[in-house]
């Protein structure tokens, strides 16, 4: 996530409308003078993929009905659930020590890595609905969001992955969820889990984040916070609970096999591939 009371990058951005709606989002000055490291650029060269379907408000409303996630059966290919998460750093040494149940150090965003990459790992991800985004530029001016969100159609589903400041007794966040579909599609998949949801974000480090790039185009996205505490994670060394995100793991890992059940029963059902929208 990008802070509050960060200098503005809003020039720099490659998406001009995210430009102009995100001026909150920038570095702080000591990343503005070290630069943010991370991975190389994961994202580029998508010169092959589609670019981004626009739609119109109509259409939009329509996205954002009481109607089930996956909706169309129009577009070039089946809807995915992308998982987003940025693997760029705003450091330029990291540490982490366990610390009981716990983890202290550098989280921001290794924490989210390393949920994702554990959910992956799993071997329960096995449906060819699911995508995963480890992006770049998060830190700096959201470069990778801005690519991958060219990619997105409009039925797609996007999950961010990233640390919070939330303060909150539950293990993991939902944030940002201010679609009813959404919130209905997180509430079925994640039953019986510790999660706070949030239509808003309620964070107090910082409210910048991929969601914003999302969120300009789809309807259908939230924010997986795992929460931190003991200072800014922008600025730090932070610590979390070890079952957060062994929660946001699993989390992710339900998210994906809940999507591909309504994919799947979307596609089978008698005479759907040649309904139109509703």
């Amino acid at each position: 996530m990008i802070g509050h009371n960060q200098p503005m990058l809003a020039t720099r951005y490659p998406c001009a409308r995210w430009a102009t709606m995100s001026r909150r989002a920038s570095v702080s000055a000591h990343r503005a003078a070290d630069g943010a490291h991370g991975p190389a650029a994961i994202n580029r060269n998508r010169s092959d993929k589609s670019e981004l379907r626009r739609s119109s408000p109509r259409l939009r409303a329509r996205r954002r009905s009481a109607a089930p996630l996956v909706t169309s059966v129009k577009n070039p290919r089946q809807p995915q659930l992308v998982i987003s998460c940025h693997a760029d750093t705003g450091f330029r040494s990291h540490r982490l020590i366990r610390e009981n149940d716990a983890w202290g150090g550098h989280l921001d965003n290794f924490a989210g890595v390393h949920a994702v990459m554990s959910a992956y790992f799993s071997g329960r991800m096995t449906s060819d609905s699911l995508r995963i985004e480890l992006t770049y530029g998060e830190e700096t001016a959201m470069e990778g969001a801005c690519e991958v969100r060219k990619t997105l159609s409009p039925d797609d589903v996007v999950v961010v992955v990233d640390v919070t400041g939330t303060v909150t007794e539950r293990d993991i966040t939902i944030e940002k969820c201010r679609s009813p579909r959404m919130r209905r599609f997180v509430s079925e998949a994640l039953e019986g889990l510790s999660y706070a949801l949030y239509e808003g974000c309620p964070d107090p480090i910082a409210d910048a984040d991929e969601c914003d790039v999302y969120g300009e185009e789809l309807g259908n996205v939230c924010f997986l916070g795992i929460p931190c505490a003991g200072g800014d994670y922008n600025a730090g060394v932070v610590s979390c609970r070890e079952k957060s995100i062994r929660t946001a793991s699993e989390a992710l890992v339900r998210l994906a096999e809940h999507f591909a059940r309504e994919t799947h029963a979307r596609s089978s059902a008698p005479g759907e591939a040649d309904k139109p929208r509703s």
